[in-house]
């Protein structure tokens, strides 16, 4: 049996504001996914410390190329 109370989204006049029993927010699924990167990044415990210390290794020269970078990428992938 079809529920004909819920309308389907080109059933509802986009002119009216929809009103929601509690308030909420709309934002893309890419937004979304950036905050819920974010939120990991900032309860994670180890980070801040692995990117204090990736930073003096940079200040002190110690770097790795875009290609070396590639290269060595290329060989994880492939053990998977």
């Amino acid at each position: 049996m079809k529920n004909n109370s819920a309308k389907k989204y080109d059933d509802i006049d986009q002119s009216k504001p929809i009103k929601l029993a509690k308030p909420c927010v709309i934002i893309s699924i890419d937004e979304y996914e950036n905050i819920m990167e974010e939120l990991d990044i900032a309860r994670s415990k180890t980070l801040p410390k692995k990117l204090a210390e990736a930073l003096k290794r940079y200040d002190k020269g110690h770097s790795v190329s875009l290609n070396d970078l590639e290269k060595s990428l290329g060989k994880i992938r492939r053990r998977r």
